[in-house]
């Protein structure tokens, strides 16, 4: 059975609730990383909270491979963010390029 759900974007919700305050978001939905980071893009880039992702590389697209793996990555180092996996190593495009891709992870962003 299929019911329809509102959508909003996390920039409508959080940014005149949580306005000014220190934030800690975590972010863990399955191969939406992308759709959710790009509906919180103001919230990213003025209230800049420090984040935890969970992306994986090799799931949640019928062809073995998140179609947009690099693009959330490219996303988080346009709004500055330095990302780094929990056992501290930095994400940078070597990164993205050598991973096998089966391999996904908790990524620790770090505003600038």
């Amino acid at each position: 059975m299929c019911r329809p759900v509102s959508v909003m974007k996390l920039d409508d919700i959080l940014h005149t609730r949580f306005f000014q305050k220190k934030l800690f978001i975590k972010i863990d939905v399955e191969g939406g990383e992308h759709r959710v980071l790009k509906g919180m893009q103001s919230l990213l880039k003025n209230q800049k909270p420090l984040l935890l992702v969970e992306i994986w590389r090799g799931q949640f697209d019928p062809g073995g491979e998140n179609p947009h793996y690099k693009q959330t990555f490219e996303l988080l180092f346009s709004l500055g963010y330095k990302v780094m996996t929990m056992d501290e190593k930095e994400v940078d495009h070597s990164f993205l390029n050598n991973q096998k891709t089966e391999l996904g992870y908790n990524f620790l962003g770090i505003p600038g």
